[in-house]
């Protein structure tokens, strides 16, 4: 999709996923003409880094731009669209979330469409933006080809999910990321408590992830569960009985790896 094709584009939102978007469409040669934020001083950061025209007020990104991706928090989405509603635009508003209904942009017969970056983003670190898959939907097939073109653009994999399948594909990504990361903060608390460096585990938690990328997960997973082992597994449950919440969470988990065990209450 050439740049001169590309209609004009609004950003609402400053936060990690706005940042990380704005960069790359803009590296990818999909030029944002206008960004609004409420909070106002760090869409002014994002604005002069990227060299783009900040909109004082979100009329004036409604009336400017064809396209407006709404970057913001899940709660805020319906909100903000029906603001950009009630100024009567015509552009094609797009919402960034894994979990929230296409209808939060509007009725079936406004356009609206998803551009889901599926991502854990920090603004201190570039992803590569051409390995993230891209959920995308939309109301008209014509503003579906526009998301494809822009995903294709920024050379990631596309793929157009409803509702449903994107709630779905949210709630893996949770117990994928999101509940791995925290039981990697208990890793870490369990070692900092006994002054060991988090570092010794950096090579497993690597090797664990590398596993996945050509097995599956059942048959990567290895460990005192699955060999069951209890007699380790009590050991480890002795080390947890000043954190009950721990020790829960290991017998869950040693449970669900292997429904069979018996752990000794």
């Amino acid at each position: 999709m050439a740049s001169s094709a590309i209609p004009s584009i609004g950003l609402i939102g400053a936060g990690r996923l706005a940042t990380v978007l704005a960069k790359h469409l803009i590296a990818s040669n999909i030029p944002i003409n206008w960004i609004y934020s409420r909070g106002g001083a760090s869409a002014k950061l994002l604005a002069n880094e990227l060299e783009i025209h900040i909109s004082e007020s979100i009329e004036d990104i409604a009336s400017a731009a064809d396209i407006i991706f709404i970057a913001v928090n899940d709660d805020s989405i319906e909100g903000v669209a029906s603001e950009l509603r009630a100024q009567n635009s015509t552009a094609l508003l797009l919402h960034c979330s894994g979990s929230t209904s296409i209808q939060a942009l509007g009725s079936k017969m406004q356009r609206s469409g998803i551009f889901y970056p599926l991502q854990s983003f920090s603004k201190d670190q570039a992803p590569d933006f051409a390995s993230i898959p891209i959920c995308i939907d939309a109301n008209d097939n014509k503003d579906l080809e526009i998301l494809i073109s822009i995903a294709n653009q920024l050379n990631c994999k596309h793929y157009r999910l409803d509702d449903d399948a994107r709630l779905h594909v949210h709630l893996a990504a949770v117990f994928a990321n999101n509940f791995s990361n925290a039981l990697f903060a208990i890793s870490k608390e369990i070692l900092d408590k006994n002054n060991l460096p988090f570092d010794i585990l950096r090579p497993l938690i690597e090797e664990t992830a590398r596993k996945i990328k050509s097995q599956e997960p059942l048959s990567a997973q290895t460990g005192p569960a699955l060999r069951g082992d209890i007699e380790v597994i009590n050991r480890h449950l002795q080390l947890l009985e000043s954190d009950p919440n721990w020790a829960s969470i290991y017998r869950e988990m040693s449970q669900i790896i292997n429904p069979e065990l018996n752990i000794p209450k």
